[in-house]
């Protein structure tokens, strides 16, 4: 059992992506090495399986840029 917000395999604390398996919905992250297995393992054999990959530092980018155009409207 992998830590929440660590790689799955080998429990980096630093992980580069977030991956979602829709329908059922599992949500886990893998590091640059893992990303392929970790898609690989979220696969279903006997269903199509849709998978969201997310660059997370690039989502808490865009969240701060967010947050600052937020502040910047509210001091309007």
């Amino acid at each position: 059992m992998s830590r929440a917000y660590c790689c799955e395999v080998c429990d980096d604390a630093d992980p580069h992506w977030s991956v979602t398996r829709r329908g059922d919905v599992v949500t886990t992250w893998a590091c640059d090495s893992d990303l392929s297995a970790v898609i690989a393992r979220l696969q279903r054999d006997h269903e199509i399986t849709t998978v969201t990959v997310v660059d997370v530092r690039k989502a808490r980018e865009w969240a701060g840029i967010s947050r600052a155009l937020e502040k910047i409207a509210e001091d309007r």
